[in-house]
């Protein structure tokens, strides 16, 4: 199976403008996901997936030190921007991260491509944890499920691309993962400019670290309580 990971980026964010381009330390948000996926994953099967309007220029300048695919799309049909990105590179499946996740779990996203190679799963997420951590989403699934949809399709669901198949799960072999062993509910998201102020805090305090194990940061959330 011929599998991709698709980060999905676009920069006009009404909630935070540009976030995906905003500096941690003297690095972008979207460097720091693309250096956290390439511990899991080779370069050569990541696409930078982004829409086609002028503004979303400007992550070719910033990214192309690192010699990533690309992929340009519809600006709010995201399924079809995944859609289209998969045929253009033959891929039989596809992960899912989106641009706002600086702290997505690489060493669980490693376990989750196992599981998925194994074939025995549709989808393999950990959406439905009984963590509510919200900024630590994976989702894989194979091409021939995401592209058949024997039921009508939400306006929403041409966003959030994997919602249809969380409606419809018992349609479909769904892996689920837990985000954290202990349950909790805390935000590592960057959605917001507050967000973003806290992401500045937690990486100052690892060193800049941008490969700091997820753990250590629901951690240190955890005991300061940002």
């Amino acid at each position: 199976m011929k599998l991709i990971l698709i980060i999905f980026i676009r920069l006009n964010s009404k909630r935070l403008k540009n976030k995906g381009i905003l500096k941690i330390g003297d690095k972008t948000i979207i460097e720091i996901i693309l250096m956290r996926c390439l511990k899991a994953f080779p370069k050569n099967k990541i696409v930078i997936a982004t829409s086609k309007k002028r503004n979303n220029d400007k992550l070719f300048k910033i990214l192309k030190k690192y010699k990533v695919n690309f992929f340009r799309g519809s600006e709010n049909n995201i399924r079809n921007r995944a859609l289209l990105c998969c045929k253009k590179f033959n891929a039989h499946g596809f992960i899912r991260i989106n641009a706002d996740r600086p702290f997505f779990d690489y060493s669980q996203l490693i376990k989750m491509i196992k599981l998925f190679k194994s074939n025995k799963y549709d989808i393999v997420t950990n959406i439905n944890s009984h963590s509510k951590i919200k900024g630590l989403t994976l989702e894989l699934i194979k091409y021939n499920i995401f592209k058949k949809i024997n039921k009508k399709l939400k306006k929403s669901d041409t966003e959030h691309i994997f919602n249809y198949f969380y409606r419809n799960k018992n349609d479909y072999k769904i892996k689920n993962l837990n985000q954290s062993k202990k349950k909790m509910n805390i935000n590592l998201a960057l959605d917001y400019k507050s967000n973003l102020n806290k992401i500045r805090k937690i990486y100052k305090y690892f060193n800049y670290n941008y490969y700091v194990k997820t753990p250590k940061v629901i951690n240190l959330v955890k005991k300061k309580k940002w």
